[in-house]
């Protein structure tokens, strides 16, 4: 008996004290919580049909997803995934909950590695029929593509002086890769914020960074009356035969799509912004 209450009272202490780390620490905080999250939501959204509760479980549910490790984040959307297959309408539902908020390009929510991540699990289900998962292994094809880690894909472009230049003849530490439209409001808004940022013009500067700006039209008329928008010290580089459209190169989502590259032509970086690009320099230099 009193080794049975000394073995309770240490079990006491384990379980109040990775309650207490967990509560000191936010990521471990989360991760708990992101793993049992549908335990008491999946069946009761299958048997009511309660589509509201859905979309509301669900944006909630990605919106942890800041807050926690991403080996977590996989593994919860395996274990929702697998969960979610006892019901082939529900499992339907899912898929359209993670296009919808994860890859849609207007969607606040939108994140092209979290969507990955349902889209492997899509693949591998025998849940869905062949034809509707055709569409999302399309997808992932897609969304493989210039993964950060992996070499960027080349390009051909003319410059404004009229010379034929590539991305991988281009000789610098880093490349930051800028696609634009120039009736894009977005666009204009995001580069004037580059142009005027005192870091990233140091870096060029200091033979840190190249920008090339990347028109893919193919209006030359409308990039003409672009071309003196942009610093003498950019790249202002235009795909006229439309090659990234045609041969789906890059697959750009947002507007401007932006990419940080090494001087390997590495991906850093993808569908990117100044914050995280200023993070990525000022951790080169701590």
């Amino acid at each position: 008996m009193k080794k049975y209450l000394w073995f309770l009272f240490i079990c006491v202490i384990y379980t109040t004290s990775c309650i207490n780390n967990s509560k000191g620490n936010p990521i471990k905080s989360t991760n708990v919580a992101l793993l049992s999250y549908w335990d008491d939501k999946i069946d009761s959204i299958i048997v009511k049909q309660d589509r509201e509760l859905l979309e509301k479980s669900f944006k909630e549910f990605i919106s942890m997803f800041n807050y926690a490790s991403d080996d977590t984040i996989q593994l919860s959307i395996h274990q929702l995934m697998k969960n979610a297959e006892k019901d082939p309408t529900f499992y339907m539902q899912m898929t359209i909950m993670a296009e919808m908020n994860l890859f849609e390009k207007h969607s606040p929510l939108m994140k092209e590695k979290y969507y990955i991540y349902f889209l492997q699990e899509i693949k591998a289900t025998e849940c869905l029929h062949k034809g509707y998962k055709f569409r999302f292994e399309k997808q992932l094809e897609i969304c493989l593509r210039n993964q950060p880690g992996t070499k960027a894909n080349n390009i051909v472009f003319i410059e404004s002086n009229g010379n034929t230049n590539t991305l991988y003849d281009l000789d610098a530490k880093h490349i930051l890769l800028v696609f634009y439209s120039p009736g894009c409001h977005q666009c204009m808004e995001v580069i004037n914020e580059m142009k005027q940022n005192e870091q990233l013009n140091q870096w060029i500067t200091s033979n840190e960074l190249k920008v090339l700006a990347m028109y893919t039209d193919g209006d030359k008329k409308e990039w003409v009356t672009q071309k003196d928008y942009f610093p003498l010290t950019w790249i202002n580089g235009n795909d006229f035969d439309e090659d990234i459209y045609k041969k789906g190169t890059y697959i750009l989502r947002m507007n401007p799509s932006i990419y940080l590259l090494d001087s390997d032509k590495k991906v850093l970086l993808k569908d990117t912004n100044m914050e995280d690009i200023s993070k990525y320099f000022l951790s080169l230099h701590n």
